[in-house]
């Protein structure tokens, strides 16, 4: 089996001792990455200067007003030539809002995602009146931001370089088991996005999508598979190869769905929760098919994850006509936030369904244990990576890369939670599993690959990971669903 194989590997790879963390550069550059990170935040809570300026066309400003009521001085003067409400094509829709500036002399503009930085200083759109007149939000924090983007620079950097370093042996674990062709996914969605845009010819799809039940096949047939690899348990092949074909079919009809959905809009369909939950169907599935080919327990439990997300997304689901995007939405930072999120999203669902696996069959505990290791590397580096580039998105298009909305503070306590499991000390077999010196030798190295050696008593056993892997998943679900019932920027939608 090709997760035997990895544990194999995985065993033949693992020969050194753990070191302390300052001994190994890429964790030690990974946690030193938060330091300054946090820095930079202590910094920008200190020493930074926020507050908005009022444009009326023709008049010349050269003060701000501060959050605490305090004028204080602008950079160079500014004069606002004009400002203008751009609308989608034949629509009332904003597409955008811009305003003409000249400051110091200088011509620029300022819009949505687009903000003008100059001297330290970064003026955002924030609002306008119907006389005509613009309202800038106003952010000087030069030290805070150098220090916190070279800190996310630093964990892209880290991480990376944890997954692929051969001390840990994490990237022949993720090729072993067929992980690592996810990770392009991310990358891959801006530049797919690029030829979607020259596909003019629409004739016949809208009637395509229209008349095809996607989401209402995906999920019936993933439920479908599901009760066809539980049969297959009894020893019988035929189940076993029907429901390899049943989940090969329903990913082709997710990624038709998508790939529709995305032409109709005209936009990477991530902008909703219906869309970043076809997403993640997509993510699964194919997750299932490249690690749980041959561990039919496995993939009986990934594909009634998967499905029971296709109904969600079937019961909430929308026609790609329904509304334009929202002008912050209008950024090449969206599908690479959201892509990167809702991969780790993924991800997580896989560590969720590999501990479903070991509670229900715990002679598999082992084998779930690297399956799911080996998706929580990666998928807290894709977490890292979404946090921040969702920070830098914020940063461009309202002057601030952190404002402790819900949904960024609960996707930083996600985080945090699965970051705890890595943290671990080696773990061992729970009473039910057998145990040999191999499976000693095995959880030893298992250890020796995390790249922090701390004391945590918690996660000594298999069992009591796996169990703290099924409520972790909880946080996502908050994270992704809860947020739409609190009041949050992400809302705009």
């Amino acid at each position: 089996m090709a997760c035997r194989d990895g544990v194999h590997g995985y065993e033949e790879g693992m020969k050194m001792r753990g070191e302390m963390l300052w001994r190994n550069p890429a964790s030690l550059m990974l946690h030193v990455s938060f330091l300054v990170v946090l820095a930079g935040a202590i910094c920008t809570w200190l020493l930074q200067q926020r507050g908005v300026v009022r444009l009326s066309p023709g008049e010349k400003v050269v003060e701000f007003r501060s959050a605490k009521g305090e004028l204080l001085p602008l950079p160079a003067v500014m004069e606002l030539d004009s400002f203008r409400v751009e609308y989608y094509h034949g629509g009332i829709a904003p597409l955008d809002y811009i305003s003409y500036l000249k400051l110091g002399g200088r011509p620029c503009q300022v819009s949505m995602n687009n903000a003008l930085e100059t001297e330290g200083y970064i003026f955002c759109q924030s609002g306008y009146d119907y006389d005509g007149s613009s309202i800038l939000s106003v952010n000087h924090d030069p030290w805070g931001i150098t220090l916190v983007y070279t800190g996310f620079l630093m964990f892209a950097v880290s991480g990376l370089w944890v997954l692929l370093s051969r001390r840990c042996k994490w990237r022949s674990l993720l090729r072993r088991l067929s992980l690592l062709p996810l990770l392009a996914i991310p990358g891959t969605m801006s530049a797919a996005n690029t030829a979607m845009a020259e596909l003019n010819e629409r004739a016949g799809w809208e009637q395509i999508y229209s008349s095809v039940p996607f989401t209402t096949l995906i999920f019936i047939l993933l439920f479908s598979g599901a009760a066809l690899s539980f049969l297959a348990l009894s020893g019988s092949g035929m189940p076993r190869k029907l429901s390899g074909f049943i989940l090969v079919s329903a990913t082709a009809l997710s990624a038709s769905c998508f790939i529709l959905h995305w032409a109709l809009s005209g936009h990477i369909p991530l902008s909703d929760t219906y869309e970043t939950l076809l997403f993640a169907v997509l993510a699964l599935e194919l997750l299932i098919l490249l690690a749980c080919r041959k561990d039919i327990i496995l993939r009986g439990i990934a594909m009634t994850f998967a499905g029971a997300l296709a109904l969600v997304a079937h019961l909430i689901e929308e026609g790609p006509f329904e509304a334009p995007l929202a002008p912050v939405l209008n950024s090449p930072w969206l599908s690479i936030h959201v892509s990167l999120v809702m991969t780790a999203y993924a991800l997580f669902g896989l560590t969720f369904v590999a501990a479903a696996t070991a509670i229900i069959s715990p002679n598999t505990e082992k084998r779930m244990h690297v399956i799911s290791l080996a998706a929580l590397y990666p998928a807290e580096w894709l977490l890292g990576l979404g946090i921040i580039t969702g920070a830098v998105w914020a940063n461009t298009s309202w002057g601030r890369y952190w404002s402790w909305d819900p949904k960024e503070t609960l996707a930083l306590l996600t985080f945090i939670i699965y970051a705890l499991p890595l943290h671990g000390k080696p773990p061992r077999h729970s009473h039910n599993s057998h145990h040999n010196s191999t499976s000693h030798h095995f959880h030893r190295s298992l250890h020796n690959s995390h790249p922090l050696h701390s004391r945590y008593s918690f996660f000594r056993t298999t069992r009591r990971y796996h169990i703290y892997m099924l409520l972790a998943i909880l946080s996502v679900a908050a994270t992704y669903f809860g947020i739409n019932y609190l009041p949050s920027l992400h809302s705009y939608s």
